[in-house]
Order: C-alpha cells, then structure tokens, then sequence
C-alpha cells in the first residue's frame, strides 16, 4: 500500500510541480481509482489485524490523506485548466465590469503594440542612417553605389 500511495503522490507532485502539464480525466480517474480501492486492497491483505488498530494509524491513514490530497489538487487542475482566456456571454451578461476591463485591456495592449512597432520603425531608420555615414565616410563610394547598398 506504502508503495502505491507513494509512487501515486509523486507521480501526482511531477505532473502538478516539477514539470506542470495538462491534466485529463485519467488522472484524475487513476487517483480517485486508488484511493477507493485502498480500503479493499487493505480487506485483501493475509493476517491484517482489524480496522482502527495501530497499523492503521502509522500507514493506512496517511496513505489516504496523501491520495486525498493529490485527488483534489489534480481534480482542481483540471478544473482550471479549462479557464476562458476572453469573456463569455455568461461574464458579459452578469460582470459587466470585468467585460470593460477586459475591452479597456485590449485597447491598451493595442496601443502598446503601436508604439512598440513606431519605436522599432525609428530605430531601424536610425540604424540605416548610421550605416548610410560609415559608408560615405570611405569616400570610395558614389551617390549610385550608397542607394545599392540601402
């Protein structure tokens, strides 16, 4: 039981933390799927003395409070995973702020991305010129060759 409830958790830990991933409904089954059949695996098991005793206390409850949490930490992921990157006719009906914020949002990202392209337009310009006076600067150069060379 120790080893399955803890190749589970880590399994749970490395696909949560360690290297975030996509979760689907498997992992979530798989979890949900060993921490209901603990207590059969536990019946199963020769010679086990009954249910409350300490063997209980120093392996089987933390066995499933470990499988517990992780269930609920991969069903949450899951769940959030699924989050609208825009608003949807529910947010827009009900949470007109959010709508606006998101619309004030956009138009800023707009804005920003203009400037950026105007910033980036001026410093190729002022490479170009830089480069148009190295040139000119050798004097080996005519007025023909400097336009082939831009």
């Amino acid at each position: 039981m120790w080893l399955l409830g803890s190749f589970a958790t880590i399994y749970g830990i490395d696909a949560l933390y360690l290297r975030p991933r996509d979760m689907m409904i498997d992992d979530v089954a798989l979890f949900s799927a060993l921490l209901f059949s603990m207590t059969g695996i536990r019946e199963v098991m020769p010679q086990v003395p009954p249910v409350g005793s300490g063997v209980d206390f120093f392996g089987f409850i933390w066995i499933m409070l470990m499988l517990m949490l992780v269930s609920v930490l991969v069903l949450c992921r899951l769940t959030g995973q699924y989050v609208h990157p825009r608003p949807t006719r529910w947010d827009r009906f009900f949470n007109r702020d959010y709508c606006e914020n998101h619309d004030m949002h956009a138009e800023r990202k707009a804005d920003f991305d203009a400037r950026m392209e105007a910033n980036e337009m001026e410093r190729e310009e002022r490479r170009l010129a830089g480069r148009l006076e190295k040139l000119a600067s050798k004097k080996s150069f005519t007025s023909k060759s400097l336009a082939g060379v831009l």
